[in-house]
């Protein structure tokens, strides 16, 4: 399922590398290579790696899951997405709580013993949030201007 905001078209996917994800990532790196910013003579990561465990030093988010699943939360308030079941539940099946005084979602493995199914469906759409969006690149140079001859009898 893709989350495309109203004209808009993400040109990268971040896949989370803990579990198969890392798996996922290499096949994903055959089918869509990194591409070249030919303006600004860069390359822009297709497939983005993401450990959402790592630790932030924001004040707010435990980790980087946390803090996608704010920005989950505060982007769903203006969204509009599809009706799917399974999303749904997934968007509240997870507790959280507080460490040290910043947001902690539920582990997965806890959510497990209570019966909960992996949120696939959540962390694909929190995955969006995991990194700014790239600027837009410019795949091939910009396109030739064919010479256009002068009107008769301007001399020029």
């Amino acid at each position: 399922m893709l989350f495309r905001p109203c004209g808009q078209h993400r040109h990268e996917a971040a896949v989370d590398m803990r579990g198969i994800g890392a798996g996922v990532a290499d096949i994903m790196r055959g089918w869509y290579p990194d591409r070249q910013d030919v303006r600004n003579d860069r390359v822009i990561k297709t497939v983005i790696d993401v450990n959402s465990s790592i630790r932030l030093d924001d004040g707010q988010h435990y980790n980087l899951r946390a803090y996608m699943a704010a920005q989950v939360k505060e982007w769903l308030t203006g969204a509009s997405i599809p009706h799917d079941q399974d999303l749904r539940t997934d968007l509240t099946a997870l507790r959280y709580g507080f460490r040290a005084g910043e947001l902690l979602l539920e582990s997965k493995d806890d959510a497990k013993r209570r019966g909960i199914k992996s949120p696939d469906r959540f962390d694909s759409l929190a995955l969006t949030f995991a990194v700014p969006p790239a600027p837009a690149v410019v795949d091939t140079p910009p396109p030739f201007v064919s010479y256009q001859p002068h009107a008769p009898g301007t001399g020029l």
